[in-house]
C-alpha cells in the first residue's frame, strides 16, 4: 500500500489519510471537502495502483447519501466506502485474506 501511495503523490501526514503501522489498510476522510487534502483523483489512482476494477470506480464516483456504506472486494483487497454532501467520501480500503 506504502507504494501505491508514493506512486499517487498521497501524503500521510494530515488528517485526511489515516496510515497505521501495521500497513494494513488506508482511510480516507472527507474526499472532496474544501478543507480537505486529498481529491477524488488521488483515491482513484490509489485504488488503481491495488489493481481496483474501474467498475468500482464508478461506483464510488455515483455513491448518493441515500446509498448508505457500500463495498467491494477484488484480489487481496476490499474497499468500502460512504458519502454524504456535508462530509464528503470516506473511503478504507483494506488487504483481504485472498492475497
Amino acid at each position: 500500500m506504502q507504494t501505491a501511495l508514493d506512486t499517487c503523490g498521497i501524503a500521510t501526514d494530515n488528517w485526511s489519510v489515516d496510515y497505521p503501522e501495521s500497513g494494513d489498510s488506508v482511510t480516507f476522510d472527507g474526499v472532496g471537502l474544501t478543507s480537505s487534502d486529498v481529491y477524488f483523483d488521488e483515491v482513484e489512482c490509489f485504488g488503481t495502483e491495488l489493481g481496483m476494477p474501474g467498475h468500482v470506480t464508478s461506483e464510488m464516483e455515483q455513491t448518493r447519501a441515500l446509498d448508505g456504506r457500500r463495498d467491494a472486494s477484488w484480489s487481496g483487497f476490499t474497499v468500502s466506502w460512504s458519502y454524504h454532501p456535508d462530509d464528503g467520501m470516506n473511503a478504507i480500503f483494506a488487504l483481504s485474506d485472498e492475497r
